[in-house]
């Protein structure tokens, strides 16, 4: 059967920059734990590592099914490994400068960063599997959906999470953000 999809390096590079920019995901919440003394944040990103290393057996299972091997490097997840990198730096300096607030605020932008970048591929190729041969367009489906919900819902908590440091940190009250799409649906 030949595949639907218009340009199949164009996908392959897809899953290739999604499974580096989800290696970097796991770094950068592994080092948000260790940077966070609050035990909520904690908590959640302990979760939120757990489910990272899911949608990356996720991904790679995706990969295994269109023949791809996630292992295999190009330009683009080059410069994806760079930016993970570069969030890690980002909260290392900040643990150097010693404030907590400072830590705090850093922490939870690099991690709003990186689950932004991450929750727009997922949603990428959310778009890109009604394009997909049969049986991969079958294994993308449910599970695509799931993550890209998940990521979503952390994306929103995390924005919270960031705006809440910087609020407390010039002496502001706390606002209650909007409910997240998750949060509403559960409601």
């Amino acid at each position: 059967m030949a595949s639907k999809m218009r340009d199949p390096a164009a996908s392959k590079e897809l899953l290739l920059q999604m499974t580096e920019v989800g290696m970097g995901v796991m770094a950068i919440y592994s080092e948000a734990i260790a940077c966070t003394d609050r035990p909520s944040r904690k908590a959640r990103w302990q979760a939120c590592l757990s489910q990272a290393k899911r949608h990356q057996e996720i991904l790679s299972d995706l990969c295994q099914a269109a023949g791809i091997d996630p292992n295999e490097g190009s330009a683009g997840r080059t410069i994806a490994r760079h930016l993970n990198e570069s969030l890690l730096t980002s909260m290392k300096m900040a643990i150097a400068i010693g404030d907590t607030q400072t830590v705090g605020k850093v922490t939870c932008e690099c991690v709003l960063l990186a689950e932004t970048r991450r929750q727009q591929t997922w949603a990428l190729l959310g778009q890109a599997s009604c394009m997909a041969p049969g049986p991969l367009e079958e294994a993308m489906n449910s599970r695509v959906q799931e993550a890209a919900i998940a990521q979503l819902h952390q994306l929103h908590q995390t924005s919270d999470w960031m705006r809440e440091s910087w609020a407390e940190s010039l002496g502001l009250p706390l606002i209650k953000a909007a409910a997240s799409p998750k949060d509403e649906a559960a409601g």
